[in-house]
């Protein structure tokens, strides 16, 4: 059973936007790392007062991940591990995303079984992209829904699924 292929996500979400909120989850430990750097250099410069070079590998990297909606996707990501914290589904989330643990280990880890294991992980990732979508960094297919979820997003800041 495949996560992009289950009857579950048919008609709510697009295989690249399961495909965008796994990216995010698999960069994450990464990502944080780097943004937590960014933020000591930025402080450090501030200190500093010094001018900052353009060709900076640390702030051309803060720049790139900035592109990227890397802090709202930060963001999401912690919503998400805060929302399911204490459920198993927290644990299941980093073992098989920052952790890259199989199946099969995450299972016998949680003492669920195969099918549980992805009802889970179809949960966790449909909450994220709902998530995204709120927040204007993902985008269903259709370009009025998109627009519809940013207006949304701007005039109530919250969630509800």
């Amino acid at each position: 059973m495949d996560l992009l292929k289950e009857e579950f996500f048919v008609g709510v979400l697009s295989r690249n936007m399961i495909k965008s909120v796994e990216k995010w989850f698999y960069r994450y430990p990464e990502a944080m790392k780097d943004l937590c750097e960014v933020r000591q250099n930025i402080l450090k410069a501030y200190e500093n007062c010094g001018p900052v070079a353009i060709s900076d590998p640390t702030f051309g990297r803060a720049a790139e991940l900035a592109g990227e909606d890397a802090h709202e996707w930060m963001m999401v990501i912690q919503e998400v591990l805060d929302h399911f914290e204490g459920t198993g589904k927290d644990r299941l989330l980093r073992m098989v995303y920052f952790q890259d643990r199989t199946e099969v280990y995450v299972c016998s880890e949680l003492f669920i079984e195969r099918r549980t294991f992805y009802a889970w992980k179809n949960e966790v990732v449909l909450y994220a992209a709902f998530l995204a979508v709120q927040r204007g960094i993902l985008a269903f297919p259709d370009s009025r829904l998109h627009q519809r979820s940013r207006q949304l997003h701007q005039d109530t800041g919250t969630l509800r699924v």
